[in-house]
Parts: structure tokens; C-alpha cells; sequence
């Protein structure tokens, strides 16, 4: 797996090599493949959060809730009006 600091320096060095920096990777499509389950990178910072599957998953239950209670909201105008 690639480190943090490794990513960033491919990120960096397109970048600067395409001479275009505002653009993530010099503009260039890539894609990533892996399994994040494996091993750590030797020497470098993980390139995830452990805990980025578990804050994604709270922030879907609470705009699935909100769905939820404007559909029952909707629902219930439709009612109204008949």
C-alpha cells in the first residue's frame, strides 16, 4: 500500500510536471485500486481513517431520517388535500 506522503508526492510532481497545480493530480484521471484491508505502508501515515466508514455511516441514517419525515410530511399534505 502507498503511504500517505507517497500519494501526495505523485500528486505534487504530476502537478508540477503537467504545469497545471490547481488541478488534483495535473489533471489527470487515475485510478486507485487496492485492498484497503491489507497491510500498512512501511514508514508512512495510512492514506484512510478507520473511522470514516462508521462517520459516513451515521451521516446516511440522519439524512435517510430526514427523508424519512419529509416524505411522511408530504404524504400526509396529500392526504389533506383530497
Amino acid at each position: 500500500m502507498m503511504s500517505c506522503q507517497d500519494m501526495y508526492k505523485v500528486f505534487s510532481q504530476l502537478a508540477k510536471a503537467l504545469n497545471i497545480p490547481h488541478f488534483s493530480f495535473g489533471g489527470i484521471n487515475i485510478i486507485f485500486a487496492g485492498d484497503f484491508a491489507q497491510l500498512p505502508p512501511v514508514g508512512g501515515a495510512l492514506l484512510f481513517s478507520q473511522t470514516i466508514g462508521t462517520q459516513v455511516h451515521a451521516g446516511l441514517k440522519f439524512v435517510l431520517k430526514i427523508l424519512e419525515m419529509f416524505l411522511l410530511f408530504v404524504e400526509d399534505t396529500l392526504k389533506k388535500m383530497k
